[in-house]
């Protein structure tokens, strides 16, 4: 017979009074027996807890404890699990920081000693905010022997379809007798060779009913390109293995024959992961092989990350943890002709920073600023009439001064793109005359500008004047700059023709200011973003205007060889990539100039190549988008050997593309795990690894992708 009684505690007790409860029963005849129950009134949270009723040694019991209180809030909670010889197996506290509603789940695992018909009881705890005691369920669990199990562990496992060298595998396994051992298998596909294999051995204590495993796959180069297949497995602690598993099956598997497979490419390079919330912009590879590094900038969180080639045989160093401070919102990068300073593009602000290679940190005071530049345009015309010369108001125009891609000549000039902002929404062409000096000079590049007719356009000036007569006279001009060596203001007197003002004004010193006629200045505005490149002894710079808006991209070179002046650089005229294909829609995703500047490169909806007067040489039909393209390092002229005549193009479906610049066809394709973007750097291998002679280095969302070339990957597609 069972009776339950309730009894309403609430009027006569105060919180954590100790009760007593006596029950006493009498049968027919009059006997009587007696039972105390002692409990403390709680009136605190109420705990809900559950766990498994029966396990034997060494199995892991899980416990789930929901816990619940409205005022006050939960403050902490756990349990105490106690063998019935008084051994306490677990105590635990948990901090609940308030919260009204929890549910948790924990485990530990019985003691090897545990005798079987032992129990052990599982005791719950929780206390609010106010110190109220709470109250709940007690949970015993029952010591049996190990069962008997021939029931192999269901397994299930996670394969990126795109494998890079050293990506982690994922392998999940689930027994109730526990998981002793976790593997898997690779092999290719479709011979079926086993190129990497690996066992993760669980000793006894430490197994789980329900175990995941992580394992960094590597395999032999010569296996990148090729596809390959994984099959995993568990066993449980009694022997049983159970093989991979479709995520919708239920069923173990034990026939390793009908396990799933999970096919992946065996791609190129590894993937060298920047810290969360960082994003990098530019890559720039210190040539110095002693130093070994290569620098990421990051415009996200700002600062450059160095990479550092630190092994033989695979780089194992990777980003550093640490950053070299610069200033804002840094993007394009460039060595400077030294080759132990590193120009770095501050396009958050307007100043480029300098970082000395050998100490790896900015150069305090040797920043280069990029002061914005006032543009003076007018046009001119002849009255017939009257016989007069007119003159249109002055159109002052300001364009984005906030550098982004950069390089620096043979001759030690910057040249550098600028990024749009809103406030000045149009970029430009900079370059900056001995930057590293006393006295860094700015100037405008126009010469990609196109023609107009009658029209008078005045750079680096302080400011022109116009002075509009009556009709029957001729309208007059001013120009005002500052002396470059003296840094006193001159203006010119008045005078009806630039050039009568122009030479009156460099009469009186020397000057910045320039004067260039039949300009249309609209065709100078440059939206993002724009590429700079240079050759590899700097010799000539080029530049690809990209982001245009279906409109053609232009290209156009500049020669600054050492020793020349301002004047001797050597511009080539701007031409449209539709000049070079008839495509009038096509941007541009990438230039580059082989080491001797004679050979130029271009991603646009093709590769093209264009001798150094910008004729076409060749194409080939690379993939339509993409980011980035790079010469081999060895390459000095359209001639060069077939050993050499590479480019490398970063293409829009996740391959590098080798294209022959002599030839112009494909070599090879190189598979990438995701696509790359912005900027695409080759370069001799640091370390020289047999059968390895260079990396490519890219960008991807996740970090900087390091990519051995081996001698194979540049031949000839059969």
């Amino acid at each position: 017979l069972t009776r339950r009684m309730r009894v309403n505690t609430r009027p006569f007790t105060a919180q954590d009074t100790v009760m007593w409860f006596r029950a006493i029963v009498t049968d027919l005849s009059g006997n009587a027996d007696t039972a105390l129950l002692r409990t403390i009134v709680v009136s605190g949270p109420k705990v809900i807890m559950s766990a498994d009723t029966v396990a034997w040694p060494n199995k892991e019991v899980t416990v789930i404890q929901t816990v619940i209180d409205s005022t006050p809030a939960i403050d902490r909670y756990g349990y105490r699990a106690t063998m019935s010889n008084g051994t306490v197996v677990k105590d635990t506290t948990i901090l609940a920081g308030g919260a009204q509603n929890v549910t948790t789940s924990t485990t530990f695992v019985v003691p090897a000693t545990a005798t079987v018909g032992s129990t052990i009881t599982i005791v719950p705890r929780a206390t609010d905010a106010g110190g109220n005691i709470g109250s709940g369920n007690t949970v015993v669990v029952r010591i049996i022997a190990e069962p008997a199990d021939a029931t192999p562990p269901t397994v299930y496992q996670s394969v990126p379809p795109r494998f890079e060298q050293g990506e982690t595998l994922r392998v999940d396994a689930h027994d109730p007798s526990q998981i002793r051992a976790i593997g898997f298998e690779m092999r290719t596909l479709p011979d079926s060779v086993l190129i990497a294999s690996a066992t993760l051995n669980r000793a006894s204590g430490t197994r789980r009913t329900n175990d995941t495993a992580y394992f960094a796959v590597n395999y032999d180069r010569s296996h990148r390109g090729k596809k390959a297949f994984v099959v995993s497995w568990a066993e449980d602690s009694l022997g049983n293995r159970g093989y991979s598993i479709m995520n919708t099956q239920t069923t173990p598997l034990a026939d390793a024959s009908l396990a799933k497979r999970d096919t992946a490419l065996l791609v190129y390079g590894v993937t060298y992961r920047l810290p969360t919330g960082s994003l990098g912009a530019d890559i720039a590879v210190d040539t110095n092989p002693t130093r070994k590094r290569v620098f990421v900038s990051d415009v996200k969180q700002g600062g450059l990350f160095v990479w550092e080639d630190s092994s033989s045989t695979r780089p194992v160093a990777g980003l550093r943890p640490t950053k070299i401070s610069v200033g804002a919102f840094p993007w394009g990068m460039a060595l400077d002709t030294s080759g132990n300073k590193l120009f770095v593009a501050n396009s958050g602000g307007t100043n480029i920073d300098v970082v000395d290679l050998n100490t790896l940190s900015d150069i305090r005071g040797a920043r280069v600023q990029t002061p914005s530049t006032a543009v003076y345009d007018m046009a001119w015309f002849f009255n017939a009439a009257t016989g007069t010369y007119k003159l249109s108001a002055v159109r002052i125009i300001q364009y984005s001064d906030r550098p982004q891609y950069l390089a620096q000549s043979q001759n030690g000039n910057l040249y550098f793109s600028t990024r749009p902002t809103a406030a000045a929404p149009e970029g430009t062409i900079r370059r900056i005359d001995d930057p590293l000096g006393p006295g860094p000079r700015p100037r405008q590049v126009w010469q990609y500008g196109s023609a107009a007719n009658q029209k008078y356009t005045f750079f680096n000036a302080d400011s022109v004047f116009a002075m509009h007569m009556p009709p029957t006279r001729d309208d007059s001009l001013k120009i005002c700059d500052t002396d470059i060596f003296t840094k006193v203001s001159y203006c010119s007197g008045w005078f009806v023709f630039a050039s009568e003002a122009t030479a009156d004004l460099y009469a009186k010193g020397t000057f910045d200011e320039e004067t260039v006629y039949n300009l249309d200045v609209s065709t100078l505005s440059l939206p993002d973003t724009n590429f700079v490149a240079s050759g590899t002894d700097g010799r000539r710079i080029a530049f690809g205007e990209g982001a245009t808006s279906g409109k053609p991209g232009r290209v156009f070179t500049v020669i600054d060889t050492l020793g020349m002046t301002y004047t001797q650089a050597r511009y080539s005229r701007a031409i449209q990539i539709r000049d070079l294909v008839n495509n009038a829609s096509d941007a541009i995703f990438g230039v580059a100039l082989n080491r001797s500047s004679n050979y130029i490169a271009i991603h646009g909806s093709e590769t093209f190549f264009a001798d150094t007067g910008l004729r076409l040489q060749g194409k080939y039909g690379t993939a339509a988008r993409g980011a980035g393209i790079a010469f081999n390092p060895g390459n000095d002229d359209k001639y060069a050997p077939d050993s050499v005549s590479q480019a490398f193009v970063a293409s829009a479906d996740s391959t590098i593309e080798v294209v022959d610049s002599y030839y112009f066809r494909l070599r090879q394709k190189l598979p990438l795990r995701t696509n790359l973007y912005g900027a695409l750097r080759v370069w001799y291998n640091f370390n020289p690894v047999p059968g390895v002679p260079l990396r490519i280095y890219g960008l991807t969302q996740e970090g900087l992708v390091v990519i051995d070339v081996r001698p194979e990957d540049l031949l000839q597609l059969p």
